[in-house]
């Protein structure tokens, strides 16, 4: 559920991740000079032009296959060193096979380099960025309404999840009751918010801005729910249904 400014951050972060990596084959290439290889190799202008494009390109196709991108604005520092780690390394490895295609004769020594150069780099960076990342979707990030359907105590644990979701932009509207008559007025969480009757949902949906519809009932019966379901596909509003057999 990115927004504008997400799918731009995640494209700057593409940018930056090209960048990088070229940096880091560059700064590799450079410091064969310096290390006591047992032999000093060089490519060609266009065998260099060839490995710099594809190692940019490697790397960012591999941040997006882990779904490195997704997890940009994680305030854990082992997910961060993780997945650079694992996308310097499968970045690495498709250098390595796109060698053995094309029949390149590159040191292990500075592959290795280029692999290290390459983590060491975008951990720096993203660390360092990771808060900005949180600022810009807090901030300018679209807002997204969802309305829970259950009063339960599953729902009170959604309800409880989305609210410590909000620096994502999402807003917890209220709740809806199937049986409106033994359902309370409203539910406190870390806020209050108004329970109505699932038979009002139609005008809940025409009335106010809502994008999601999440069912956390304790024993849904999916047939009742079908009417309920198609109206808000007809409204273009998002469902979701949390099943929770598990405690």
């Amino acid at each position: 559920m990115f927004s504008g400014i997400q799918r731009k951050t995640k494209l700057l972060f593409g940018l930056s991740d090209i960048l990088l990596t070229a940096t880091a084959f560059v700064a590799a290439y450079a410091s064969r000079v310096w290390l006591p290889l047992q032999r000093l190799f060089f490519l060609q202008r266009p065998e260099l032009a060839l490995l710099l494009g594809f190692s940019a390109l490697a790397w960012v196709g591999m941040g997006i296959w882990l779904n490195v991108y997704e997890r940009l604005d994680s305030s854990h520092p082992r997910t961060i060193l993780r997945d650079s780690f694992r996308q310097s390394f499968g970045g690495l490895i498709a250098v390595v096979m796109l060698q053995f295609f094309l029949r390149l004769d590159l040191s292990r020594p500075f592959l290795a380099l280029f692999g290290a150069y390459s983590w060491v780099l975008l951990c720096a960076f993203r660390l360092s960025t990771g808060r900005l990342v949180r600022v810009l979707r807090r901030e300018f990030g679209t807002l997204r309404y969802v309305l829970v359907v259950g009063v339960g105590p599953s729902a009170h644990r959604l309800g409880e999840a989305l609210e410590q979701s909000q620096r994502y932009g999402i807003r917890l509207i209220g709740f809806l009751a199937e049986d409106a008559a033994e359902a309370p007025p409203s539910i406190q969480l870390a806020a209050e918010y108004p329970v109505f009757p699932l038979s009002e949902i139609g005008a809940l949906l025409r009335q106010r801005v809502i994008d999601e519809v999440l069912f956390a009932l304790e024993r849904p019966n999916l047939a009742d729910l079908e009417d309920v379901l198609v109206l808000c596909d007809e409204e273009g509003v998002r469902t979701r249904l949390a099943l929770d057999f598990f405690k």
